[in-house]
């Protein structure tokens, strides 16, 4: 960079499922304003919903670090199938958040920052569970991660399923007992698991509710 050119300027986003990291820095290495907020995964909110999340918080970051984008790199989940990058690209240019614009899995947000080694491979388990793989010579290997209709299991919302599914078995005998019985009823405020799932089936508890079992099991498992 020349002393009389400007400094140019980023806005880089890591979107996730329950959060989205955004932070403006400059081609020095400086970093000018960071800001978190809910989750943009176009998977849950729809394309616009999730444009709605990303305009609020880069409004707020920009405005934060006082300097317009030049460049802007989206890295979310949800955004896996090379058609879905290339809809959601073509959807962050038309918002005109930056003159140019880089759209990709939150996989690669995990790559630049885990290592500068080009043989490495990177595993996102968040809500749900990723891999990426990438050699010297560029090349990518990836899975689809479509959740488990590809062939996926393991991540968070996988294990606040098998959570209900473990306490519910070992409540009424049909599975060995488990701490996961009382930690679901207690975390839905119910005195039984088949309170718990007769609550999910009538509509008294949201379904969606059953991800917050996640967290759950891993404070009864500590417990232990």
């Amino acid at each position: 960079m020349s002393s009389g050119s400007p400094m140019k300027h980023y806005v880089a986003i890591d979107g996730g499922n329950s959060k989205t990291d955004v932070v403006v820095g400059d081609e020095a290495g400086n970093v000018l304003a960071f800001v978190r907020g809910p989750g943009s995964s176009p998977d849950n909110l729809g394309i616009d919903g999730s444009l709605g999340v990303l305009g609020a918080l880069i409004s707020q970051a920009t405005e934060q670090a006082g300097v317009p984008a030049d460049l802007l790199v989206a890295y979310l989940a949800g955004v896996d199938l090379p058609v879905e990058v290339e809809t959601f690209g073509k959807a962050v240019c038309e918002a005109g958040w930056a003159a140019q614009q880089i759209v990709e899995n939150d996989l690669f947000a995990l790559l630049r920052a885990g290592t500068a080694d080009p043989n490495a491979i990177v595993v996102i388990c968040g809500a749900g569970i990723n891999c990426l793989g990438r050699d010297e010579d560029g090349r990518v290997a990836r899975f689809p991660a479509l959740g488990p209709i590809s062939g996926d299991w393991g991540g968070g919302h996988h294990l606040a399923a098998v959570t209900l599914w473990h306490a519910a078995r070992g409540e009424d005998t049909r599975g060995p007992a488990t701490a996961l019985a009382a930690a679901v009823a207690d975390h839905f405020g119910r005195a039984t698991v088949e309170d718990v799932s007769a609550a999910i089936h009538l509509g008294e508890i949201d379904s969606a509710r059953i991800e917050e079992l996640t967290p759950a099991a891993v404070r009864s498992r500590r417990r232990r």
